[in-house]
């Protein structure tokens, strides 16, 4: 891969008398031209570059280049987290990468689009003044009957992150015979939370 940079980055396919890099893999290692296409692009996208100066810039995708560096995703896992990172800010790129580790891309890809929507779903019109950021707050108390009051106010990062973890265990469950789950949306999420809980003190 970073063999691949250096040869775009000096412009090797000019030297050798092609128009593109692409064609000089296709010519080289017999790639098919969308094979070729993909790796130079993916090349650019996870490679350091060094300027006329000296000075290191740091791949666009530095988790995903480091994930690619050790084997662990392929190129359609990277293809899959560059798509999703078009609508993500670069502070969830371990987020997807972690997604990336342990599913097939297209559950990458959804990843990303569910993250998105819970980072931007409740985004102001562009006419309306930005909100000032509120903040993470939780309120816990233990009423006399042993049962506890939780509310919360997180920040949409925050919030996007605990969403993705809630909704797959909120979702309801397969109808039976006796019906379909009777549970309310917040009743659902009520029970998720709880095994959410339980799952974390089960970690390590």
């Amino acid at each position: 891969m970073q063999e691949i940079a250096e040869l775009n980055q000096r412009g090797a396919a000019a030297e050798l008398g092609y128009k593109t890099l692409p064609q000089v893999l296709r010519h080289a290692v017999r790639w098919d031209p969308t094979t070729a296409r993909r790796w130079v692009e993916q090349a650019v996208l996870l490679s350091s570059e060094i300027t006329p100066t000296g000075s290191e810039i740091t791949p666009a995708l530095p988790v995903t280049a480091a994930a690619a560096a050790e084997g662990a995703l392929s190129l359609d896992h990277v293809a899959a987290v560059a798509e999703a990172m078009k609508t993500l800010p670069a502070e969830v790129e371990n987020l997807v990468v972690e997604c990336a580790r342990d599913h097939e891309p297209a559950a990458v890809r959804t990843f990303g689009k569910d993250l998105a929507y819970g980072l931007y779903q409740n985004d102001p019109e562009p006419r309306d003044p930005e909100p000032a950021p509120e903040g993470n707050r939780l309120t816990l108390r233990q009423n006399k009957a042993g049962d506890w009051k939780l509310a919360a106010t997180l920040d949409a990062l925050t919030g996007a992150k605990f969403a993705t973890l809630l909704d797959p265990l909120a979702k309801p469950r397969p109808a039976t015979d006796e019906g379909p789950d009777p549970r309310s949306l917040d009743e659902r999420q009520g029970d998720a939370l709880a095994e959410l809980i339980d799952l974390m003190l089960r970690a390590d």
